[in-house]
């Protein structure tokens, strides 16, 4: 492993536990730390192994491996969806179109729901006032009547 990785590494580490906020990533010192910016220290989830041997003749390198693992493990990452703005707004608009889209059906059927429950209704007072009326100009004819009878019998002449 690189000495630059490993500067990196450890300047994320750092960063991650609180040590130092101002930091100074050397992201750029090899091409390789450039390359992986957005793996190390980005917006990604990222998985490193460690390979270690167990031969005594390669215990330096086990034990700088395993620093060096100790040190990546402590990085924090905070991945998110890179998302097109323009997008999320299209996705939104689009979802209120449905939705008002079904509030104007929803709206269309019960205003026309209410239209016929009214038409009824004026239909039906329409008819109650038309029998009262015709029951009123039974009575007042019939009293009309009833008067006249009354008024050609007191008056002989006729």
């Amino acid at each position: 492993i690189s000495n630059d990785v490993g500067l990196v590494i450890s300047a994320l580490a750092d960063q991650a536990a609180g040590k130092k906020k101002n930091n100074f990533v050397p992201y750029r010192d090899s091409v390789l730390t450039w390359l992986l910016k957005d793996s190390l220290g980005g917006n990604s989830k990222t998985v490193m192994v460690a390979t270690i041997s167990p031969a005594m003749d390669n215990y330096e390198e086990t034990l700088s491996t395993l620093r060096y693992a100790d040190r990546a493990k402590r990085i924090v990452n905070h991945a998110v969806v890179n998302e097109d703005p323009n997008a999320r707004i299209i996705f939104d608009l689009r979802e209120e179109v449905t939705v008002l889209r079904n509030q104007l059906i929803e709206a269309e059927s019960m205003k026309a729901d209410n239209l016929k429950e009214r038409l009824a209704e004026s239909e039906k007072l329409i008819q109650e006032m038309t029998l009262s009326w015709e029951d009123k100009l039974q009575n007042t004819e019939q009293i009309h009547k009833v008067s006249r009878g009354k008024n050609v019998s007191k008056n002989p002449i006729g």
